[in-house]
């Protein structure tokens, strides 16, 4: 059982997050081996809060949006000049 000790926490993270393994591995993975042998309040939040300010961890991340759907066309108006659209991309 480790304290409230924000400065330990960050060091424990990092040993396991930066160091020990040096393959950056995902939050859930880090959690686990932290876990095994340390536990305090909120581990997996400070665990998750850690990995966000890391470098490697932001540009190697997923994301979780789901794939965007595909452009449907407008209508086509029987008279002219009814409706006129331009999508400036």
């Amino acid at each position: 059982m480790v304290g409230n000790d924000p400065i330990l926490h960050q060091k424990l993270i990092s040993f396991y997050y930066d160091i020990a393994m040096g393959r950056h591995p995902s939050v859930l993975v880090t959690s686990k081996s932290v876990k095994k042998l340390f536990y305090w309040k909120e581990q997996y939040k400070h665990i998750k809060q850690v990995m966000r300010k890391c470098p490697v961890y932001q540009k190697n991340k997923g994301e979780n949006v789901l794939p965007s759907r595909p452009l449907k066309p407008l209508p086509i108006h029987r008279h002219s000049f009814i409706d006129t659209s331009m999508d400036f991309i």
